[in-house]
């Protein structure tokens, strides 16, 4: 059958043919999903509409009546011709189409899977960060707890100072003060 559908482009068929008419052929050619894309013209001896009308309805590209005129006929092949090249083009494009739909559908996923991949990454950076945040914070803290009470123990007069030395100390090792770190110090200073 895919020799056949190579070699064959478009059927002349006849409705009024010996053993098989032409509506029999026709409904066997429209109902096999290899032959259906064939084109067919329908030629027949009667000039009646309902013939033609039952061809069209069956499947048939185009009706000609006997005796037609070459020129009419010509045209009307080229008409089928067209429209089965311009028919096959749509189903390659389409094909194409599909392609590349699921060269995106791939691609997509592979993206999806590496974007999962480097999320889950960035939980454990973002918990590793908050956790040494955090140690940096109760370690600091603890640090001028200690010495806060030494020296408010020792010599009261010297708090101000020491404090004044800590918003010194901000300033010298410039901390930006819209981190996360800076306010966990000032808190820190002001727990403190």
């Amino acid at each position: 059958k895919n020799q056949l559908i190579d070699l064959v482009d478009l059927v002349l068929l006849d409705i009024m043919m010996p053993e098989m008419d032409g509506f029999e052929v026709l409904k066997r050619l429209k109902n096999d999903s290899f032959l259906q894309h064939i084109p067919v013209i329908m030629i027949t001896a009667f000039d009646d509409t309902d013939s033609a009308i039952n061809c069209i309805k069956r499947g048939a590209d185009d009706y000609l009546t006997k005796p037609f005129n070459r020129v009419l006929l010509t045209a009307r092949i080229s008409a089928c011709l067209e429209r089965k090249h311009l028919r096959e083009k749509e189903e390659g494009y389409l094909r194409q189409i599909e392609e590349y739909n699921l060269g995106l559908e791939e691609l997509v996923r592979e993206q999806t899977q590496e974007l999962a991949v480097i999320n889950q990454r960035l939980q454990i950076l973002d918990k590793a960060k908050g956790d040494a945040i955090k140690l940096i914070y109760y370690d600091f803290q603890n640090s001028l707890r200690g010495l806060f009470k030494k020296v408010v123990t020792n010599r009261p007069d010297d708090a101000n100072t020491l404090l004044e030395t800590v918003k010194q100390s901000f300033q010298l090792t410039k901390i930006d003060p819209h981190t996360v770190i800076f306010l966990f110090e000032v808190n820190a200073v002001r727990t403190i």
